[in-house]
């Protein structure tokens, strides 16, 4: 594995696809992130994000 060591929950994987995407973090023990520019699924029991300088803004902030 290539991030032994750290707690799988704490990685977090981005992308645009729920099926996908956030169904394979979820199946891998990850954090799910969606980009959703559109705001198409606002339902999402996920982290969604409009673009990815939100997701580095969000990070930044802490």
């Amino acid at each position: 594995m290539h991030f032994e060591g750290i707690d799988r929950a704490r990685i977090a994987y981005v992308g645009d696809s729920v099926t996908i995407d956030v169904g394979g973090a979820r199946a891998a023990g990850l954090t799910p992130v969606l980009v959703d520019p559109y705001d198409d699924h606002p339902e999402l029991d996920a982290a969604r994000v409009r673009e990815l300088s939100e997701l580095v803004a969000r990070l930044v902030a802490g």
